[in-house]
């Protein structure tokens, strides 16, 4: 019975951790996305930047990028 007992401890512990866990990959997963919205973001900015310093109309330049990626 003592055996039990601990099997039954060593279970508790391990769903502890496993909750525990998953409350630190939720936070970790909204940090990437975050991340990730902010990289999209910046790089749209650096796009705007050069579109702009090179004085391109902005849909001349859409127009060629379909023109270059189309499929």
């Amino acid at each position: 019975m003592a055996r039990e007992v601990d099997y039954a401890k060593k279970i508790e512990a391990l769903k502890e951790k496993i909750e525990k866990k998953s409350e630190q990959l939720k936070v970790l997963k909204a940090e990437l996305k975050d991340l990730e919205e902010a990289v999209a973001r910046q790089n749209m900015q650096d796009i705007a930047s050069f579109i702009q310093e090179k004085k391109l109309d902005p849909a001349e330049v859409l127009k060629a990028l379909n023109e270059r990626f189309a499929e």
